[in-house]
């Protein structure tokens, strides 16, 4: 319950003229880690923590060939992965027609599209997901692929989905005459654009993500973070799950998030590699790409540095308007990436282009030496050119003044440890409105969107993971619940 989560706003109105605000989260550790279920190499393990009615699913994956880590992941977690796209659908509360319009849109844009371009080792892997599930009596088929479609709509879901069946051209033309044999009063892209955002957008879309190291960190130690605001209340966290692949001939890593969602919302790697992501609204737009939750899978799997994971990067393709982050332990430091489709602009610390930016004359940028944010906007005039916005709106504007605020208050004297970085993660995760004041206070927080909220340490490969709990009148945002310690080398650097 949210009355046993001890969050104490600390007021530095005296302290800043801008008046940040801190945390002093909850950091607890695991009270047991049991073996829940085994099947052949792989095994899933019961995380029980203070603050949770139901344990913290680890999944460790020892598959050998691709299609094998994925008939072990069917296998052992199958029913729930199942169980999370039925919540998420039936949080929806749609009609048959408006499911029937959805599972139409969402198959048709993965066999047209966000298939192509899925590398052979994990288009094994979802084989082996389905196959996995079946010998458990559960049919994945479509679910596993609609859920990654699903998931790559991060932000604004009405602009999204016009600007990309804009221009996807001659796509839509097949989905209006189906769309108008079931009777949808749809005659243009923009109505089924709209119709479609209708249903799916009945919730907040926003992110954030940070990295800070150097003069800012105890040690010079890097630490990052990731929140996810997103579908919340829906039930699917009693069905959160940290997966451990092991990868032959690759670098083992970690996702953490929810069953069935077979990708990484964020997650990191033996390697100490982090991967991060918020929505950041373009109008150029496609899905000729790389479906964003399985990249940064690739990523983690093929990378160790922050110059190798770009590299990467650039030789796969975008596809939605997004911001990602990607953080490194060998070169202790973070850098954010603001994508759109055919478009990649890196930025590190202080960048003269974040410092620049003014709308109406003010300033909608102040980067910080040995630290890197962002919230859901871009600061790269090639971002900027096509951005759905014409400016910031004030909810990220808000997030990303109070992450600047709170580095400041925090300064260059090495003053941010385990709980510094846990309160810059839990601060700006969503608690029910888009004002300061409703960000620095977990009181009424129910209606809060923050499902996923992570603080990283990648040298020692320990991250502090906060999931939110309970439903309705109960309902606690992960940012208000505790953040559970977790060493992952125990996971990570087996062979």
């Amino acid at each position: 319950p949210m009355a046993t989560v001890t969050i104490f706003l600390v007021a530095l109105a005296a302290l800043l003229a801008t008046a940040a605000g801190a945390f002093t989260p909850n950091i607890v550790n695991a009270t047991s880690v049991t073996v829940l279920r085994t099947f052949a190499t792989s095994k899933l393990y019961a995380i029980a923590a203070p603050g949770y009615a139901l344990p913290i699913y680890l999944i460790d994956l020892h598959g050998g060939s691709r299609y094998d880590t994925g008939f072990h992941y069917g296998r052992l977690l199958g029913r729930e992965s199942h169980q999370n796209w039925l919540l998420l659908i039936n949080s929806l509360k749609l009609t048959e027609l408006e499911k029937e319009i959805i599972y139409l849109f969402l198959d048709d844009e993965w066999t047209r599209y966000l298939s192509v371009q899925l590398p052979v080792d994990f288009a094994d892997e979802f084989r082996g997901v389905i196959a996995g599930a079946l010998t458990i009596g559960i049919d994945l088929q479509k679910v596993l692929y609609r859920a990654v479609v699903f998931a790559n709509f991060p932000g604004d879901v009405t602009s999204n989905i016009e600007w990309l069946l804009i221009n996807q051209g001659e796509h839509p033309n097949a989905t209006l005459a189906r769309a108008a044999a079931l009777n949808l009063p749809s005659g243009s892209i923009h109505d089924l654009a709209a119709h479609v955002a209708a249903i799916l957008a009945r919730s907040r879309h926003h992110c954030s993500m940070l990295g800070a190291w150097g003069s800012r960190t105890v040690g010079g130690k890097l630490y990052t973070m990731r929140n996810l605001d997103w579908a919340a209340n829906t039930g699917i966290a009693d069905n959160k799950v940290i997966a451990v692949f092991h990868p032959l001939g690759k670098r083992a890593h970690a996702t953490i998030g929810f069953a069935g969602l077979f990708g990484a919302l964020t997650g990191i790697s033996a390697a100490g590699l982090t991967v991060h992501e918020a929505g950041d609204d373009s109008k150029v737009e496609t899905f000729d790409g790389f479906a964003w939750i399985v990249r940064l899978r690739y990523i983690m799997e093929n990378a160790d540095t922050i110059n190798q994971a770009l590299t990467l990067w650039n030789a796969t393709n975008n596809t939605l308007g997004m911001n990602h982050g990607i953080g490194s332990a060998a070169d202790g430091r973070f850098v954010a990436l603001e994508t759109r489709a055919y478009y990649t602009a890196v930025f590190g610390p202080n960048d003269p282009r974040e410092a620049n930016y003014v709308y109406n004359g003010q300033h909608m940028g102040a980067p910080l030496p040995d630290a890197v944010w962002r919230t859901n906007h871009a600061y790269d005039p090639g971002m900027l050119a096509h951005a759905t916005y014409t400016h910031p709106d004030n909810d990220s504007l808000t997030r990303y003044f109070l992450l600047h605020d709170t580095l400041v208050y925090y300064g260059t004297s090495n003053a941010i440890g385990d709980l510094q970085a846990v309160n810059l993660t839990a601060i700006v995760g969503d608690k029910g409105g888009s004002t300061r004041p409703s960000f620095l206070s977990c009181d009424g927080a129910q209606t809060g969107e923050n499902i996923l909220s992570v603080t990283y340490d990648p040298k020692a490969l320990v991250i502090f993971a906060a999931f939110e709990d309970g439903r309705d009148a109960t309902h606690v945002p992960a940012c208000c619940n505790n953040y559970v310690r977790i060493d992952l080398s125990q996971w990570l650097l087996q062979p």
